[in-house]
């Protein structure tokens, strides 16, 4: 691909403007006027081959890996099209980002730029060519954008709030996290009624927990591929062919497409042949690799990583005796402190010597770290194990189970914290020496997140009852 030595800028770019936006102008000023102004710019809007380009919706923004806005509807030429759109100064970005090589940028329908070359083209990995169009840019649109300097997930709703003293507050943040365990004990409940074991639900939760925001719905997805059943079965079939867990591993990472990241090395090689067996003896959709997420994370919390971890659980661990036994220890403990310490310790996985220095094969991290540690335990009891136990509390009429979980969810210490917590002590709560106390447990926390989800993340400060306006609607 040839490029010109010289941008051509947007013709709706004025001279007076032209060095303005090229010293003041970034990608993400260039990706906020696409959210706020899209619709606005519409009339302007036309691609290098002349198609008028109307925006029903910019699209949703993102914030990890891939393209920057999310099922975006389009009128192109008079087409309806819906999907992805990227954002960049230079269009020739989008070769220098090695986009054109990446599946994950296929479903990308438009290519918005400030600044292109006459013999500029986009292709996608597919050999597709995608629309390329200039955003409109000046100074006044700076202006306009100086006025509204945050993404939607900047906005301070602080202003909001009401009245409320932090121990009215706590108890709204308290029902708000029984609220949340309670869906999901009526999402496992499903699971159960639907057919499938405890052993069943626990491991599509574990799996999801696993995947922390980033990855959680690519391991759901790969545990609907391949049910817990189904490893039963294959695993068994070659338990007499050698080593069960390189098997078990093999078909873990084999469906994920996970054995395609990173650097080939004796580990890769030996799970790929055993995969290649597999594979040809079952008939089994595997994933692609693409569609794991690794921007942003820490080398510890790579996926890789996580399925090394759910792979050497599943090889300990029967989970439907795992939660039985669980159970049981609930209506024995005396001391919650305890039964708390011995039920994070059992949910802990070391690693191999392989994995507990590797990242993604044939890459080594400068010191080990468990696969699955202390702070990811205590997600897996809180998200997982202790809404399953209540289930099965409730479905077995077990009385002093049910009475028991709930005791351990109250009192159960807090998780780390993550930007969305913070984001709500940050914004919604009050700032005052009292505030300390929305973050004394696992179930105010799990209230923030509640809140988070109901309100905050879509925009509706007005409806959060945490408002003047929502509690003026409440007494009215």
């Amino acid at each position: 691909m040839r490029y010109s030595v010289t941008a051509v800028p947007s013709k709706f770019i004025s001279e007076a403007n032209k060095r303005y936006s090229r010293e003041r102008l970034k990608e993400s000023d260039l990706a906020l006027r696409w959210l706020r102004y899209g619709k606005i710019l519409s009339r302007k809007l036309t691609t290098s081959s002349g198609d008028r380009v109307v925006v029903i919706e910019p699209g949703v923004p993102n914030r990890d890996s891939g393209p920057d806005f999310q099922n975006a509807m389009l009128l192109i030429g008079g087409v309806a099209v819906k999907g992805a759109v990227e954002i960049h100064l230079h269009a020739r970005s989008w070769y220098d980002h090695n986009h054109h090589s990446d599946g994950a940028y296929t479903n990308v329908i438009l290519h918005v730029v400030a600044f292109r070359s006459a013999d500029d083209i986009t292709i996608s990995k597919d050999d597709n060519e995608i629309p390329i169009v200039c955003l409109p840019l000046s100074a006044d649109w700076d202006a306009r954008i100086n006025k509204e300097p945050n993404w939607p997930w900047e906005e301070d709703c602080y202003h909001e709030m009401s009245e409320l003293n932090p121990g009215e507050i706590y108890l709204l943040l308290v029902r708000l996290g029984r609220e949340r365990l309670n869906q999901k004990r009526k999402k496992f409940k499903l699971q159960l009624e639907s057919g499938n074991s405890y052993g069943e639900i626990f491991y599509r939760g574990l799996a999801r927990a696993l995947g922390y925001s980033k990855n959680s719905s690519q391991f759901s997805c790969f545990t609907s591929l391949l049910p817990l059943s189904e490893i039963r079965k294959i695993s068994e079939e070659g338990a007499a062919e050698g080593d069960v867990g390189v098997r078990l591993e093999s078909i873990l990472f084999g469906m994920s497409g996970l054995l395609g990241t990173g650097v080939p090395d004796s580990r890769m090689k030996l799970l790929s042949k055993n995969w290649k067996k597999i594979k040809s003896e079952h008939s089994l959709e595997q994933m692609q690799s693409c569609e794991w997420k690794f921007f942003r994370l820490r080398p510890q919390n790579f996926p890789t990583r996580r399925m090394a971890g759910l792979s050497e659980f599943l090889k300990r661990y029967d989970l439907d005796r795992f939660i039985r036994l669980t159970a049981y220890a609930v209506k024995k403990f005396r001391s919650v402190e305890k039964f708390i310490v011995a039920l994070e310790s059992s949910l802990r996985v070391e690693g191999d010597e392989y994995w507990s220095r590797a990242s993604k094969f044939g890459t080594k991290m400068s010191r080990s770290s468990a696969l699955i540690g202390k702070s990811k335990a205590r997600s897996i009891a809180l998200n997982a194990v202790l809404p399953l136990l209540g289930v099965l509390a409730e479905e077995e009429n077990e009385s002093l189970l049910a009475a028991k979980v709930d005791r351990i969810l109250f009192l159960y210490p807090p998780e780390q914290d993550n930007s969305v917590l913070k984001y709500v002590r940050r914004f919604a709560l009050p700032c005052s020496p009292e505030h300390m106390m929305f973050s004394s447990s696992a179930i105010v926390q799990q209230g923030m997140l509640q809140l988070y989800e109901r309100w905050c993340s879509k925009d509706e400060a007005s409806n959060c009852p945490l408002s003047f306006s929502s509690r003026i609607q409440l007494n009215g």
